[in-house]
């Protein structure tokens, strides 16, 4: 199962999670074995993504919390 980058981005906006809580939420909703793609990449790990989103600019940490900004989000349907 492949799931898009912007599902994670989402729930970052509407929960602003800690690192474990985001963990704790992808495994019980998508599984262990869950993978993530992007726009432009695919089979990448919640780390991978995670990294791959932070080094875009796409959320911040903020007292132990991801903050995803929705303006910094593109808008089209995958």
């Amino acid at each position: 199962m492949s799931i898009h980058g912007h599902e994670i981005l989402n729930f970052l906006v509407e929960k602003e999670p800690t690192a474990e809580e985001l963990k704790v939420h992808v495994a019980a909703t998508y599984g262990s074995e869950v993978k993530f793609h992007t726009c432009s990449t695919e089979e990448m790990s919640l780390e991978e993504l995670i990294v791959f989103l932070e080094k875009r600019g796409k959320f911040v940490l903020m007292d132990g919390r991801l903050v995803a900004d929705p303006e910094k989000i593109c808008s089209h349907n995958d």
